[in-house]
């Protein structure tokens, strides 16, 4: 049997040859891979497809299972003068940050939708109402998405309008898709039983403070 060498690129080619016997048989010899296998899982993947570790699985499970203090949330007024708890956008990333790596998350808008504009009758004034689902993903490619919202009203331009609405939405909805990867990126701001707990932590520190000033 004849045994030739066929040094190509083009598989298409080469199966051609062999197809009108200008090659009883042969040995493929090229400079390149004609293709080129990519990692489709496990540590040494790409972003989304990058495992954990057992370590850093177990590290990060223990860390979203703790309650956040009363030094992470903020206060503001709800319906009827009550008091509602939260977490600003900063202190949230900043939490992510430490939890996941700096390299171990990331964020995508899905969609935004202007859901108002409204301009003043003397046309000197903008309200304006901004929706966005942002997707928060993880590098092993687990991931949450949520709603964000923002607004403005009144505002001096609609340029400013939008930039204000707009950044709003999109670091409401960063929040709200973090909160559900555990209490301690914001999900434990709807367990009442743990905001009585913060409550009372506060009570003492405040009384701390005062003794030792």
């Amino acid at each position: 049997m004849e045994l030739k060498l066929a040094c190509v690129m083009d598989v298409t080619v080469l199966l051609m040859l062999f197809k009108f016997q200008q090659l009883s048989s042969f040995i493929l010899i090229c400079p390149k891979p004609v293709f080129e296998m990519k990692p489709t899982g496990g540590v040494g993947g790409g972003f989304g497809q990058t495992g954990f570790s057992e370590t850093e699985r177990k590290r990060i499970d223990a860390n979203l299972r703790k309650p956040l203090g009363p030094e992470y949330l903020a206060t503001r007024a709800g319906p009827g003068g009550a008091k509602l708890s939260y977490i600003e956008g900063h202190r949230v990333i900043s939490l992510a940050q430490e939890i996941f790596g700096f390299d171990g998350w990331s964020h995508s808008i899905v969609q935004t939708d202007i859901d108002f504009v409204d301009t003043a009758r003397d046309g000197t004034a903008y309200s304006i109402g901004v929706s966005t689902i942002v997707r928060v993903t993880l590098k092993d490619g687990t991931s949450h998405e949520d709603v964000g919202y923002g607004y403005i009203e009144n505002a001096k331009s609609k340029g400013m309008a939008f930039e204000k609405a707009k950044k709003e939405s999109v670091t409401d909805g960063i929040k709200r898709a973090l909160k559900s990867f555990g209490n301690a990126l914001g999900n434990c701001v709807y367990d009442k039983r743990i905001l009585m707990n913060i409550g009372k932590e506060r009570k003492w520190k405040t009384l701390e403070t005062n003794l030792i000033i």
